[in-house]
């Protein structure tokens, strides 16, 4: 071989190895405080995280306001990691996709994420969970410690699938006054294990699934854990897939709407319950079950407001749960919607 041959030989690899070194991710760990999410020097590494990365939120606010809306992608984002302290992140406007998404991801820990704007996507094609609220227990380190989704407008989206757990191990909370979450062939589940405490108040926008699979699949309230899902305001509550209730179950008030294929009682546990005083129980979806509202073990109780029932998207359905008025309530109500 040639000299100037041999040389070039090793100037592409230099330049090659120089590559490698250039487009390597390293994850990176906010270094406290308040700040931009784009502001390097926030970062343990010196460096925005990218594709690949897995972005730490131990302790601190990390606020993502990007009027470009441009997406930032990376592998990972844990919120809150550390015991005794919380971290936040903050999406004002702009997007985040990432393959995982954990809030209270270390025994002890919480953390918290608000969204007035934007996207969250999850962008793995199965992950369990995709998103997890109050993943670990808190282990009494920090009694009452709660992690908490904040929703107040934009879009969270599961992307191709990925399950949703609010109170995996410890105690979360999704609280949605506005915007919209978005699941598709999804397990949702409040309460996920048996140390695991989960509360979804929807009280403006939309919870919707379109679970395409065959038969569809449930969001279950109180799983293995302690699970309470409120829906009041103008929230609505949409699933192709059915309602399970558990430990905890369900709450319906105001002019908020719950449309899914039926409710029922999950593995006749004797905390599961309906109570409705106001608002719209409705069928939705493919194959709505004749026995929509079949008697659950909790019973369904009805306050002074009463309910509407639209049977539109189903030719006849079955109330087979005895109604009944709820403590100090006269009977309310019941009007028909549909025919």
């Amino acid at each position: 071989m040639n000299t100037t041959r041999k040389m070039a030989n090793q100037l592409t690899a230099l330049v090659l190895c120089v590559a490698g070194v250039l487009t390597a991710s390293a994850d990176e760990t906010w270094l406290g405080g308040s700040g931009s999410f784009l502001d390097k020097t926030m970062w343990s590494g010196g460096a925005v995280p990218i594709s690949g990365d897995i972005a730490t939120i131990g302790d601190g606010e990390a606020l993502l306001d990007d009027s470009t809306m441009a997406t930032q992608t990376i592998a990972e984002l844990r919120v809150g990691t550390n015991q005794l302290t919380k971290g936040a992140f903050i999406l004002a406007n702009g997007a985040l996709k990432a393959n995982y998404i954990r809030q209270g991801f270390g025994n002890g820990s919480w953390g918290d994420i608000t969204q007035s704007n934007g996207l969250i996507q999850i962008t793995s094609t199965w992950s369990d969970p995709a998103l997890g609220i109050g993943h670990y227990p808190t282990n009494g380190v920090v009694a009452g410690t709660t992690s908490t989704y904040y929703m107040a407008g934009g879009t969270f989206d599961n992307g191709t699938g990925g399950n949703v757990h609010v109170g995996r191990y410890g105690n979360g909370h999704l609280v949605q006054t506005g915007g919209s979450i978005l699941t598709h062939q999804c397990w949702f589940s409040i309460g996920r294990f048996a140390t695991g405490v989960g509360v979804y108040d929807l009280s403006g926008g939309l919870y919707y699934d379109d679970n395409a699979l065959a038969g569809g699949r449930s969001v279950i309230v109180g799983e293995e854990g302690k699970g309470t899902l409120n829906v009041s305001g103008t929230g609505r509550f949409q699933t192709n897939g059915g309602l399970l209730l558990g430990n905890g179950g369900a709450t319906l008030s105001g002019n908020g709407e719950i449309y899914v294929r039926f409710i029922g009682d999950r593995s006749g546990d004797s905390a599961a319950r309906l109570a409705v005083n106001g608002g719209t129980i409705g069928t939705f979806g493919a194959g709505v079950y004749e026995n929509f509202l079949p008697a659950l073990t909790g019973g369904v109780t009805i306050g002074n407001n009463g309910v509407t029932f639209d049977i539109t998207d189903a030719n006849a359905v079955t109330v087979a749960a005895a109604l009944l008025a709820a403590d100090g309530a006269d009977a309310g109500s019941l009007t028909k919607k549909g025919t």
